[in-house]
């Protein structure tokens, strides 16, 4: 099974109402939660580390300070190209094998 989820329930908002999300996880309680329906994780890790200040900035602060959104979630999704978008697919990629932190969070597992 192959799960990919929002991580760090501190960066909560109503973005994630939005999309439906009931709750953000950290590695700990997804690797809680999976084994406990008897599957056995085989791979986890925090992803999209470079995301998470434009996440805190323009998401979390004014969700704190409850304020609107500084960007629409239309706004927020922009499509990411050229050499500056291949570095950070690149650093991306490389961080998902480090994985400390992220604003999701992938999981790999399987029966046993």
């Amino acid at each position: 099974m192959y799960l990919t989820l929002p991580a760090l329930q501190s960066l909560w908002t109503g973005f994630d109402e939005a999309d439906g999300h009931r709750l953000r996880y950290s590695r700990a309680t997804i690797r809680d939660e999976v084994e406990r329906v008897g599957l056995t994780i085989e791979y986890d890790r925090y992803f999209f580390l470079l995301s998470l200040p434009v996440l805190f900035l323009v998401r979390v602060v004014p969700h704190r300070l409850g304020r609107r959104p500084l960007l629409s979630k239309k706004q927020m999704v922009v499509k990411s190209g050229g050499r500056l978008g291949k570095l950070a697919t690149a650093f991306e990629l490389w961080w998902s094998r480090v994985g400390v932190v992220g604003t999701s969070v992938l999981v790999v597992a399987r029966k046993p």
